[in-house]
């Protein structure tokens, strides 16, 4: 699966490393592949210049993804009508029809809720199986940002219900959760230049993680300087 008009590329014989060229620069791209949320040592989490053996799992992670985001993005607004009809309906002679849109529209959020979560949960395993491809040079910035999330998780597993640590974690829910789903869509949105054959795109997307890192420490620093001051 290659843009059109990017070319051009030669993809090899299955089992052997994938080489691209790029269409700006003509250089060669070589993918590793970042296990992100896989526990164990870092070193278990990449592999180095990966062979291009996994592109079905890798285009089917992609078609997972917009599943994913359509069903989401179709779902939210589904919470609407049921409170205007309800308010518009309730003591006429019409409140048959707010009982049967809540009704419709509740089935179709229960629906989409269902498919959004196995393809989450497919994703999920594809990303801790075949990985994320990212660029073979940036493997270290990218690992960075993997750390500083993980120092993160590291705090809500370790934070005392309750405590100062607990209480700084829900003072900044917001950003953390936010940061979270950038760190991931990020991944996401690299696999999916990857597989188009968009390498700049590609490079580009793996580059703004690092600055994701950054900003995730500073949270933790904020949330471990909340939790001092607490005491």
């Amino acid at each position: 699966m290659v843009a059109e008009g990017a070319g051009p590329y030669r993809f090899p014989d299955a089992g052997r490393t994938m080489t691209i060229m790029t269409p700006s620069t003509g250089s060669t791209e070589r993918a590793a592949r970042y296990f992100p949320f896989r526990t164990g040592p870092d070193a278990d989490r990449i592999i180095r210049d990966a062979p291009d053996t996994d592109r079905d799992q890798q285009c089917r992670a992609v078609r997972l993804t917009s599943r994913h985001t359509r069903a989401m993005a179709t779902a939210r607004p589904l919470w609407l009508p049921p409170p205007i009809l309800i308010a518009v309906c309730i003591g006429t002679g019409f409140w048959w029809i707010a009982a049967l849109g809540t009704a419709v529209c509740a089935l179709a959020c229960v629906i989409l809720y269902g498919i959004a979560k196995r393809a989450r949960d497919d994703i999920r395993l594809l990303d801790g199986t075949v990985g994320v491809p990212i660029p073979d040079d940036l493997v270290k910035k990218v690992m960075t940002t993997g750390k500083a999330m993980h120092a993160l998780a590291v705090l809500h597993q370790r934070a005392p219900i309750g405590g100062g640590l607990d209480e700084g974690l829900s003072h900044h829910r917001r950003e953390i959760v936010t940061l979270n789903s950038r760190y991931t869509d990020h991944l996401h949105l690299a696999r999916r230049h990857w597989v188009r054959g968009d390498m700049p795109r590609w490079r580009d997307t793996a580059q703004r993680l690092p600055v994701i890192a950054n900003e995730v420490s500073k949270l933790v620093d904020s949330i471990i300087l909340f939790a001092d001051h607490d005491f």
